[in-house]
């Protein structure tokens, strides 16, 4: 059907009805769905309409409820004109051309454009829209190109392709490229003369390692462990179940099952989910049984021999106590890796010191010592890098130690979350920016990815290829 608007706003839907229009009156049919078309007409028809002569503005809305148009047969007497939709299909314009011919109208004028010879030119409009001339881009832009499995399997070179990939690829290679610029700048020797005392023995960048407790519980544990046992980072911050995770892991195993198991089921079968990994409850039970005993000889110490416990020396012990190479806090421990967490009871952990109170109450834990010595580490740091998987309190706690220097100098954060709420979590590396939290003439990047898929691949592409200089300066250390 056709909606034919005439002077007076008054409507014809039905396409088989006689339509009686004033003959100063042009009617347009618009091939366009939905489409507004303005005609621009002098009346000429007669005597009459020659006296009344006068331009007019006719605004037709005409919404096509076919997919076609049909031809317009139009005749015009000196007082009215009739309007006809048999069923031949024809584009509109022969109706405006038609009556323009018939000396009905003397110009007619479609959105400014006269039809008839330009009905089959491209309008300038549309012409300038679409062929929009581009300006030319600097000769260091990357082109897009992806890797190419006819030059076979490499895994290598497929990871360097990313680059050149676009998305989250491309972020994932420019991390790539950030880490090893860590790694770089904390292998250059760093001048005797530049050394302060609070700097003995500082590495040319110092690298903070920050991640949260579903990755020590899932396989990634391994890739961070790798780093610890190497020493190839400097600082670690992480939650309490990034630490407790980690040892229970030493005493029962973590399993693998589905996101989709129903977790009233496993309540009653006293299973614990974390995504798709399954902890029995026993692993608890069993932590508490090799904790208990270590909590009762730091109370006897502090006790005793005045020891000043904090989270990370308490960490530090536990490492020593778990003596497994499995783990990630032995390897802290034997390579002297300061491992913080300021909310170290907020896990299994403050569980089982929560017991401890009522059975040998009066351990301490102070964590003023703490904050001082991981702003510290930041604060007389030649350049600092920082690497955070995941967000929360350790995301924030190390860019917050960070601000104490004006900004880390490197940062690569992996993580899923979106800026949309305004968490720190999700936050981009530019906002930390803002805070001083990063240096202004940095080059953060942040990979919205799973940490559990890019973090072993980027170490891959980073940690583990130099690994030969950075056991070299260990030992040199």
């Amino acid at each position: 059907m056709y909606s034919l608007v005439n002077s007076s706003g008054r409507t014809s839907v039905d396409p088989n009805a006689k339509i009686r229009l004033p003959p100063q009156k042009a009617v347009c049919v618009c091939p366009f769905e939905g489409t507004v078309v303005r005609v621009k007409a002098w009346a000429a028809c007669s005597r009459r309409a020659r006296a009344m002569q006068q331009d007019r503005l006719l605004k037709t809305d005409l919404a096509a409820r076919t997919p076609h148009f049909t031809k317009i047969h139009t005749s015009l007497s000196p007082s009215y004109g009739r309007a006809e939709a048999p069923s031949r299909l024809e584009d509109v314009t022969l109706l405006l051309v038609f009556i323009r011919r018939q000396k009905r109208l003397s110009a007619c004028v479609l959105d400014d454009v006269p039809l008839g010879p330009m009905a089959d030119s491209v309008p300038s409009l549309a012409r300038d829209a679409v062929l929009k001339e581009s300006t030319a881009l600097p000769e260091d832009v990357p082109q897009i190109r992806g890797y190419d499995f006819n030059q076979g399997v490499d895994h290598s070179a497929l990871l360097r392709s990313y680059l050149t990939t676009g998305f989250q690829a491309s972020s994932f290679a420019l991390a790539v490229q950030e880490i090893n610029k860590m790694i770089e700048k904390r292998l250059e020797p760093v001048e005797k003369e530049e050394e302060q005392q609070d700097q003995q023995g500082c590495p040319g960048c110092t690298i903070f390692l920050g991640y949260t407790s579903n990755l020590i519980s899932s396989g990634v544990r391994e890739t961070i462990r790798y780093l610890a046992q190497h020493k190839m980072v400097d600082v670690i911050v992480t939650t309490a179940g990034g630490v407790e995770e980690d040892l229970i892991k030493c005493l029962a195993p973590t399993y693998l099952g589905e996101f989709s198991l129903p977790g009233k089921e496993l309540r009653q079968r006293g299973i614990n989910r974390i995504g798709n990994l399954l902890v029995p409850n026993d692993n608890y039970c069993k932590f508490e049984d090799w904790l208990m005993p270590i909590l009762d000889q730091m109370l006897l110490e502090q006790k005793t021999e005045g020891t000043h416990w904090t989270p990370s020396k308490m960490i530090h012990r536990l490492g020593k106590e778990i003596n497994n190479p499995d783990s990630v806090y032995y390897w802290a421990y034997k390579n002297d890796i300061p491992v913080f967490s300021p909310a170290l009871t907020d896990g299994s952990l403050g569980d089982m010191i929560y017991f401890h109170t009522f059975k040998n109450p009066g351990l301490v834990l102070d964590i003023v010592e703490d904050i001082r010595r991981l702003n510290s580490k930041a604060v007389f740091a030649k350049n600092t890098g920082m690497i955070i998987l995941g967000g929360g309190l350790v995301k924030h706690h190390i860019a917050n130690a960070n601000l104490m220097r004006n900004g880390a100098d490197f940062a690569v954060f992996v993580n899923t979350g979106q800026e949309f709420d305004g968490s720190d979590s999700g936050a981009r590396p530019d906002e930390a920016v803002s805070w001083g939290k990063i240096r202004m003439d940095a080059k953060p990047v942040k990979v919205y990815a799973d940490a559990s898929i890019v973090f072993p691949l980027l170490v891959a592409e980073t940690f583990a290829p130099h690994a030969s200089r950075l056991n070299m300066d260990k030992k040199g250390n």
